[in-house]
């Protein structure tokens, strides 16, 4: 039987505390806002999902929080995988032919992503038969560049400020510290990536 555990899954940078979405299995991501990223400790992420999907009824909610987990914010469920465009739940016969092309494209229209596990998922259990649903990976955070309608003035001479990561800038021209003020910090604030749903879909006892 083919049972799914839909993932959603946000980190916090260690560089800039911005949230990234992780939207896919990998072994880091990296932040849209500042480049700087997270290492993934999935073996760890996954052990009670993993271990409680034979036992638990579908919709059943597992969240990964707490003082353990203080920069990782996940849900899993364990529930029937549905194709993203039409909400229909996926048959078993449809996803090995699913699997040489990489994609499942059901009747409905809408392409989905899907792929064999990697060693290193398999290693942490090897039931899991697929990803599907993950993000293009050409499509994860890039670095977001400043917007060029945010700009800051030097308090000494009015030359502008090179504007980053850091609220207390040094002016370029005439070396003065200036500290940003509030109206223009917050507005340089990263904004967390919105997690999106993708499945590990697993082979659990007999045929089903």
């Amino acid at each position: 039987m083919i049972v799914a555990i839909a993932v959603k899954l946000r980190v916090d940078c260690k560089e800039c505390g911005a949230g990234i979405a992780v939207n896919r299995f990998g072994h880091s991501v990296r932040c849209g806002h500042c480049s700087g990223g997270r290492a993934l400790q999935w073996k760890s992420l996954l052990a009670d999902a993993l271990g409680r999907v034979d036992h638990v009824a579908e919709g059943t909610h597992d969240k990964a929080g707490g003082a353990n987990y203080r920069w990782q914010h996940a849900d899993f469920w364990k529930r029937a995988a549905v194709c993203p465009g039409c909400k229909r739940a996926l048959a078993k016969d449809e996803i090995e032919p699913a699997l040489e092309s990489g994609s499942l494209v059901c009747a409905c229209g809408a392409s989905t992503r899907i792929r064999r596990p990697p060693k290193d998922l398999l290693a942490i259990d090897g039931r899991i038969r697929a990803l599907f649903g993950e993000a293009d990976p050409r499509q994860l955070a890039q670095p977001a560049a400043v917007p060029h309608s945010i700009t800051a003035q030097c308090t000494t001479c009015g030359a502008a400020l090179p504007l980053g990561k850091e609220r207390s800038v040094q002016c370029t021209y005439c070396s003065t510290d200036n500290l940003l003020p509030d109206a223009i910090w917050n507005r340089l604030q990263p904004k967390t990536d919105a997690p999106t749903l993708w499945y590990l879909l697993l082979e659990i006892g007999g045929a089903g």
